[in-house]
C-alpha cells in the first residue's frame, strides 16, 4: 500500500514558503521557481498544479506541482 502511494506521487514536487497573492497563477509561479533555480518548465510541461491546504495559518500553503 506504502508502494502504491509513492509511486503515484513520483512525479509531484512540492513547493513550500512561496507567498499567496489574490488572482495567482500557481503554474507561472512553478516556472519562474524553475527559473530561479536553473530549470527550463514551460507551462505545457505541467499536468497539474494547485495549493493544498494546512492546517497552520503561519505559513503559505503549499503548492503541488505534477
Amino acid at each position: 500500500m506504502i508502494e502504491l502511494e509513492q509511486y503515484t506521487r513520483k512525479n509531484n514536487i512540492e513547493l513550500n514558503g512561496v507567498v499567496e497573492t489574490p488572482q495567482e497563477d500557481v503554474e507561472e509561479i512553478c516556472c519562474a521557481v524553475a527559473k530561479v533555480i536553473g530549470v527550463q518548465l514551460a507551462k505545457e510541461d505541467i499536468e497539474a498544479a494547485h495549493r493544498i491546504p494546512t492546517r497552520r495559518s503561519d505559513v503559505p500553503n503549499p503548492i503541488v506541482v505534477q
